[in-house]
């Protein structure tokens, strides 16, 4: 984390105090630090030197009751762990730790009247501070003070550029069930948008810290969908390659006999009343009789529908659309409970 900010310590000094009486009235000095003497202070969480605040020539003011005040101003890089398991709705706690370069906790303490002075901050592109506190390590053998900021990552973004355009793709994937096997467009346009996902998965993996102790919940989301992409794409290729079992003359399994009769729902119709008996006349029954026999030996009666590969193909393309639309909407719902409520 890098910050730039301005620290004020305010400490007294016995060896610099005077009677502004005898010395034409001054009550305040400029001071270079160099010259004085400086409570030593570092950013213990530094990524960079381990080296005190402030510079040789900077100025303290010191007033006449022996009052110094010391104003060091700088950019600070300091490390934080990053916890990106809920990427992009996460929230950083990040520290700035100050430390006492020389002394210990028995000859120097920090102020518990210590405040966090936030009117100058601007605003960051990217991140939002939630919260601020100042506490102090008390228990440790060096002074130490740190400074807490909870940043919430700004998501919106993100949302727009990576997740959306993710969950667009994603439902495209589901259309690959729409298109005819006899297209010949059916692998190719599956192939494609798995590729799509694979190339938005990368994008995303090199945005995120490699040293990240959890996976982050979004890459695992998006795993999911490939491998969900993967199954799409192996199930267009089988479906292709059935349809060409009609011209192999390979007969429809039982098991997809009994699977089209379920998507048809046929066990649900009703079945004519074989049995009921029905009291026609005789002119009627000689009717019946001379139309069977208009229609000669040779004819086959006519007998159920003949199944073939490529209305099994159809229903099973049905059945894979309802499937994944469920299994792309439960997946989606979940996450967004998750990354939402955490």
């Amino acid at each position: 984390m890098s910050t730039s900010a301005q620290f004020l310590f305010v400490w007294s000094d016995e060896e610099l105090v005077w009677d502004p009486t005898k010395y034409g009235m001054i009550t305040e000095l400029y001071w270079p630090q160099s010259d004085i003497w400086t409570p030593e202070i570092a950013v213990k969480n530094s990524v960079g030197d381990y080296e005190g605040l402030g510079y040789d020539t900077m100025n303290t003011k010191i007033v006449y009751m022996g009052i110094v005040a010391w104003y060091p101003h700088q950019i600070f890089d300091t490390s934080c762990t990053i916890d990106v398991e809920y990427f992009p709705f996460d929230s950083q706690v990040c520290e700035i730790q100050l430390t006492s370069i020389s002394y210990n906790a028995e000859k120097m303490t920090f102020s518990n009247e210590s405040i966090l002075d936030m009117s100058k901050y601007s605003e960051n592109p990217s991140w939002s501070i939630e919260s601020t506190s100042v506490n102090f390590n008390a228990d440790g053998y060096e002074p130490q003070m740190n400074i807490v900021f909870t940043l919430k990552r700004k998501a919106s973004y993100t949302v727009v550029s990576v997740v959306l355009p993710i969950c667009l793709l994603a439902i495209l994937n589901l259309f690959v069930f729409s298109l005819p096997a006899s297209s010949g467009e059916k692998v190719g346009y599956a192939v494609t948008v798995f590729l799509s996902l694979a190339v938005f998965l990368t994008i995303i993996e090199s945005s995120m810290p490699k040293n990240s102790q959890k996976i982050p919940l979004f890459s695992m989301y998006m795993m999911l969908l490939i491998m969900q992409s993967t199954i799409i794409t192996v199930i267009a290729i089988l479906l292709v390659k059935a349809l060409t079992n009609d011209e192999l003359g390979k007969p429809v399994p039982w098991l997809l006999v009994k699977f089209t009769e379920f998507m048809e729902m046929k066990c649900c119709k009703k079945k004519p009343l074989g049995n009921k008996v029905l009291q026609v006349s005789e002119d009627a029954k000689e009717k019946v009789k001379t139309f069977v026999d208009n229609l000669g030996d040779g004819e086959e009666k006519e007998g159920e529908e003949i199944l073939d590969w490529a209305k099994v193909v159809r229903l099973m393309d049905r059945f894979f659309l309802y499937l994944f639309t469920f299994t792309f909407t439960l997946l989606t719902l979940i996450f967004s409970l998750i990354v939402t409520t955490q």
